[in-house]
């Protein structure tokens, strides 16, 4: 059902210039655009207290049109985060790619609910979908990447059963 697929937090659309120039963000805010890659999102918590990536991410940000479409969730904690593979409704590989070095299988995201959406989504041609598990527990999805995008992380899958 949609509300078990929902998880911790509900992404919108929004325009680029209805929110950036505040600066009151203390959790921070989740910020993506909707048009592909146009750069990677990142967690803005008002200008003073980003890293230098964030800088340079923000500042790509600013240089878009005010009309811009952008994904806008609130920030919340990944304990792990993971990229599975889909080739219509098979996974066909998947892998951890965080640099949390925790271990346990409580880190890894409820298959069910994987499942669920690859059967919700019905895509026929490969994709991946990248799933991280929040700091609730729940399995949350992160990312949707088409095949043209798809990036590979070691271990994830064995090239001759893919090829």
């Amino acid at each position: 059902s949609p509300e078990r697929l929902r998880g911790d937090v509900t992404s919108s659309p929004h325009l680029l210039g209805e929110f950036l120039y505040t600066d009151n963000y203390t959790k921070g805010i989740f910020l993506k655009p909707v048009s592909v890659k146009l750069f990677n999102g990142f967690v803005y918590k008002g200008f003073s207290r980003l890293d230098d990536y964030e800088k340079e991410q923000l500042d790509i940000l600013l240089n878009l049109a005010p009309e811009e479409l952008l994904w806008v969730s609130s920030h919340i904690e990944l304990l792990s985060e993971w990229r599975y593979y889909i080739d219509g409704n098979d996974i066909v590989g998947y892998g951890r790619y965080d640099d949390n070095d925790n271990e346990g299988s409580e880190l890894e995201p409820d298959i069910g609910i994987i499942y669920e959406y690859i059967d919700m989504l019905g895509i026929k041609h490969p994709y991946s979908l990248d799933w991280g598990v929040s700091s609730f527990g729940h399995t949350v999805l992160v990312e949707y990447n088409d095949f043209f995008a798809l990036g590979y992380y070691k271990g994830s899958l064995d090239r001759k059963s893919v090829v």
